[in-house]
């Protein structure tokens, strides 16, 4: 039985021997699908060279966008950002190469992700690797972006990331998350509507209630006055 098969898989990794990486290779080409994807992940927790050949070989023999999802998975857990790289720049299928600039972003790479963002054309594939650069902690580039990007999408989603960040990847401290704070508020000043709520988004997520309060207070037009009470009511904060 499947059941059965899937307890079988789950033994054969923790003894780690060669021959339980090669039964469990074997699963990961042959298998159903339930199964095959629970021995392709298998695989990525071995991490070592014995997985490499099967994940690789995988990778370029199905067309299950599942079975390959869950080997760039595996690639972002041995840290073959090489390999992601080249998947995020030259596979044809759009939803493949975001799984790939996900699964890079989980390496902590950002010097690979900027490489790609640099030389990428198109802007879909832009805000993917915006979306999930903020793994990486790098903010610096992310307030570049926000000042300097033409395209509003993309600019958009650099805010968002900058949002999803938080405190935690803020480097020195009180000195960067003051930096932070003047740029999303010097956009939120100069950029249209949707830049707006972006930034207060940005801000709500970054706990910047004093913040928050203040733009309140500045604020004429009634629907950003709503937007801010909004994103203040999601706050647990007494000033809040």
């Amino acid at each position: 039985s499947t059941e059965m098969k899937s307890r079988a898989l789950f033994v054969l990794l923790q003894s780690g021997s060669d021959r339980a990486v090669d039964v469990v290779g074997q699963m990961a080409r042959t298998g159903d699908d339930e199964l095959r994807l629970q021995a392709v992940r298998g695989l990525a927790m071995v991490g070592d060279e014995r997985a490499g050949p099967f994940l690789e070989e995988i990778y370029r023999s199905t067309d299950d966008i599942e079975v390959k999802r869950a080997v760039m998975e595996g690639w972002a857990m041995g840290g073959a950002s090489d390999r992601l790289l080249e998947v995020a720049r030259s596979t044809a299928d759009v939803e493949l190469r975001i799984t790939a600039v996900r699964a890079l972003a989980m390496t902590g790479d950002a010097d690979v992700l900027w490489t790609l963002y640099d030389a990428e054309p198109s802007p879909e594939i832009r805000m993917a690797i915006l979306r999930h650069v903020f793994m990486t902690g790098d903010s610096s580039r992310l307030l570049q972006i926000v000042q300097t990007e033409q395209d509003p999408e993309v600019r958009l989603a650099a805010v968002r990331s900058i949002g999803m960040m938080g405190y935690e990847h803020d480097g020195d401290g009180e000195g960067d998350a003051a930096a932070i704070n003047d740029v999303l508020v010097d956009l939120y000043s100069n950029g249209d509507r949707e830049i707006r709520a972006g930034v207060l988004e940005a801000l709500a997520m970054r706990d910047q209630t004093s913040l928050l309060i203040q733009l309140f207070d500045q604020e004429t037009d009634p629907e950003l006055r709503t937007h801010i009470v909004r994103v203040l009511s999601m706050s647990d904060s007494e000033e809040a």
